[in-house]
């Protein structure tokens, strides 16, 4: 026998078949749509998440304001972003702002007393405040919040109802410390 006779036939395989290609991109499209209801609530997730940080984040600024300049500092709700504006939807942004006579009643601050400007949040979002004084927020020299401040900020994806577990609530405490909680629940 010549020696090439059992010799082995190779064949180039030089890419995907369109069946093998078809076959991939289909099991690709199912786990896609699987995914996808989970990904869009870790979205939302983290959305909130945002909010709620920066929220926070503009309280701890005020109030440590408050206590570094040893004046009253106030934290309202604004869609200007240069005065405070009266009612309980927060969605529209917030200011914070030096207070020098710890007057509850100022609306319009000085511009070299602004501290901080927040704009509008996403559409897709709401915050109002349950709060006895829900438009505004005065933290003393010592970083308290005078009486009837403390209160609830409820934060709520719009289109889904207060029962989506993304949504939340930030507790102020009378001290001026925040608490994130689940939505609507009872601030301590």
């Amino acid at each position: 026998m010549p020696s090439n006779a059992f010799a082995t036939i190779r064949y180039v395989h030089q890419g995907f078949t369109l069946i093998e290609l078809m076959v991939t991109l289909t099991v690709l499209a199912i786990l896609a749509s699987l995914a996808a209801p989970s990904f869009r609530e870790t979205l939302l997730r983290n959305r909130t998440a945002a909010i709620s940080n920066e929220f926070t984040a503009s309280l701890a600024k005020a109030r440590s304001e408050a206590i570094n300049r040893n004046t009253c500092v106030t934290i309202c709700r604004s869609t200007s972003g240069t005065q405070c504006d009266a009612g309980t939807n927060w969605t529209t942004g917030w200011i914070a702002f030096v207070n020098a006579a710890c007057d509850a009643t100022v609306d319009t601050p000085a511009a070299d007393d602004l501290i901080l400007s927040s704009g509008a949040l996403n559409s897709e979002f709401s915050m109002t405040s349950t709060a006895t004084n829900n438009d505004k927020l005065v933290f003393a020299a010592v970083g308290h919040l005078r009486s009837g401040d403390a209160g609830r900020f409820d934060l709520q994806f719009s289109t889904t109802g207060t029962s989506r577990s993304t949504n939340r609530s930030i507790c102020v405490s009378r001290l001026g410390r925040t608490l994130l909680t689940s939505y609507g629940a009872t601030c301590p």
